[in-house]
């Protein structure tokens, strides 16, 4: 008699049943399936003499062991005073961004809540994240926001007839950052 099995309603093959009216399949768990728990439907159709059958039964997955982590930054570059999300992924396909440690580079300003970071220093900043012995860098660049202020200087001059005199206009952010 042939049995018919199936994983989370995709079928994964038949079987036919030996003289003790057992049917076994292999079945190799794809890369692709993800941790965790997932059903086993085996069915039997039915025939003139016997009425159709089915039973499940639970598979469960557990991640393969980590050998690394990558470290990814959205949206990226941001504007001061701007948040990234940071992401960060196993190399057995696991998300570890909430479970990750955070830092950037001294300077940088700003803070981290969980893995969002809200920028305050324009410049371009290394960012880490540690899980597990395990640790990976992002460049994360950080632009001047809009301008909140501007001061010119001098702010007073006193010059002769056909003289010239130069001013600097330097614009302000919310966040301190400047530029000429």
């Amino acid at each position: 008699y042939t049995v018919s099995f199936s994983v989370d309603g995709a079928s994964v093959g038949t079987a036919m049943t030996d003289t003790g009216g057992n049917a076994r399949l292999a079945y190799g768990i794809p890369l692709s399936m993800a941790a965790g728990d997932h059903v086993i439907l085996a069915t039997f159709a039915g025939d003139p003499i016997y009425q159709s059958a089915s039973d499940t039964a639970t598979l469960t997955v557990e991640p393969a062991p980590l050998s690394g982590i990558v470290l990814s930054l959205g949206p990226n570059p941001i504007a001061a005073g701007s948040g990234t999300t940071a992401t960060v992924i196993g190399s057995n396909g696991v998300d570890l961004s909430t479970a990750c440690t955070y830092s950037i580079a001294y300077g940088a300003g700003g803070s981290w809540a969980a893995n969002v970071y809200t920028s305050a220093n324009a410049g371009t900043w290394t960012v880490s994240a540690s899980y597990g012995g395990f640790a990976a860098t992002a460049s994360l660049t950080v632009t001047h926001g809009a301008v909140a202020s501007v001061q010119i200087s001098p702010a007073s001059s006193t010059i002769t007839t056909a003289g010239a005199q130069t001013y600097t206009v330097t614009a302000r952010d919310a966040c301190g950052n400047t530029w000429t």
